[in-house]
């Protein structure tokens, strides 16, 4: 289904991101209504600049400097100024990835590299139109199991992770992203191998994964990807407390 509803569009990729086990475990009506409510902005573009401006007008009230422009038939543009020489493009994206997870509702999706042609002194963002709005319960989970990691808050994470259905992935987890947070070196290829281990635990321990993961996977995925291509270290948990610690 997935692969029919992006077809002959640029995400027909999006069928690689995920483990084929993510679709034996999401409830399938879930799953569908998902699926179509995120490739909706290919249908309805106003409907995509409807949800592109409001994430502008949160942009313009947050500490970040990025702003969406030309929010107009022809596509969205996100203005990024360019970063001193003590902060690279990829710090840029991690803060605007942990920015729009905690301070929305809905969220954009692309985070590519091709999403992010660089001018001489701007960063501009080109989404393609695939969106999301979070469930409500799902997206408190979300945020409180990236609360619970980077605040060593264990009682937090485990909440999180009961509710996610993500328990028996837990160990799988905090292999991957529990060591030297202050230097992430980010591989398509381990992002893969990770969730495919994690979503064969939760299988196995029968459990159900909410429709939203693929959007919030799609995300990750598209974020990893252009981190790789850019190369280097990371420090996520710096990236992290500078945009969520007044959320602690």
């Amino acid at each position: 289904m997935l692969s029919a509803l992006v077809k002959g569009t640029d995400w027909s990729q999006l069928t690689e991101y995920l483990s084929p086990v993510f679709f034996q475990i999401v409830p399938p009506i879930g799953m569908a209504q998902k699926l179509k409510s995120m490739v909706s902005g290919y249908m309805s573009p106003s409907k995509f600049q409807e949800i592109a401006a409001r994430v502008n007008s949160a942009l313009e009230t947050s500490s970040l400097n990025v702003r969406i422009a030309n929010l107009n038939k022809g596509g969205t543009k996100v203005e990024i100024p360019a970063p001193g020489p003590e902060i690279k493009p990829g710090d840029v994206l991690l803060r605007l990835y942990f920015w729009q997870l905690f301070a929305l509702d809905e969220a954009l999706l692309d985070f590519r590299s091709k999403a992010f042609p660089q001018p001489q002194n701007v960063y501009s963002w080109h989404p393609s139109p695939l969106f999301t709005r979070w469930d409500p319960k799902f997206i408190s989970a979300a945020r409180n199991l990236y609360l619970g990691f980077y605040t060593d808050r264990t009682d937090l994470m485990d909440d999180a992770l009961a509710h996610l259905g993500l328990t028996a992935g837990k160990s799988v987890l905090l292999k991957h992203f529990g060591e030297n947070q202050d230097r992430v070196r980010f591989e398509m290829a381990s992002f893969r191998a990770t969730f495919h281990e994690v979503f064969l635990a939760c299988k196995q321990a029968r459990s159900r994964m909410h429709p939203d993961f693929l959007a919030l996977g799609g995300m990750l995925a598209c974020l990893y990807e252009h981190l790789e291509q850019l190369g280097g270290t990371y420090n996520v948990r710096q990236a992290f407390a500078d945009v969520c610690a007044p959320v602690k």
